[in-house]
């Protein structure tokens, strides 16, 4: 198998394994606009963090009601943190 082929069967198989959780966290109705796969660079498989407009409204209300900072700062703060986010979901995979 050479490069190229490697990748693609990477690929395929990133895909296959992303498939499911994505699936599930889209079916809620909510609007994402944010989601991305981090790892923690340690082996383990991907995690998926993401936000959607509900989610980022939820969030910014309730850390504006504990921090006294207004409800749109809040949220222009956290809007692309993959860190502070609703959604971590786990992907199971054969890639090890």
């Amino acid at each position: 198998m050479n490069r190229r082929q490697e990748i693609e069967a990477l690929a395929r198989e990133f895909a296959g394994a992303a498939r499911t959780p994505l699936r599930t966290l889209f079916a809620n109705g909510e609007r994402y606009y944010y989601c991305t796969l981090f790892t923690t660079g340690e082996g383990h498989a991907p995690s998926i963090s993401a936000w959607s407009w509900e989610a980022l409204d939820r969030e910014a209300a309730q850390q504006a009601d504990e921090s006294g900072t207004s409800k749109s700062v809040i949220a222009e703060l956290i809007k692309w943190s993959y860190a502070i986010h609703p959604v971590v979901m786990g992907m199971k995979t054969s890639m090890v």
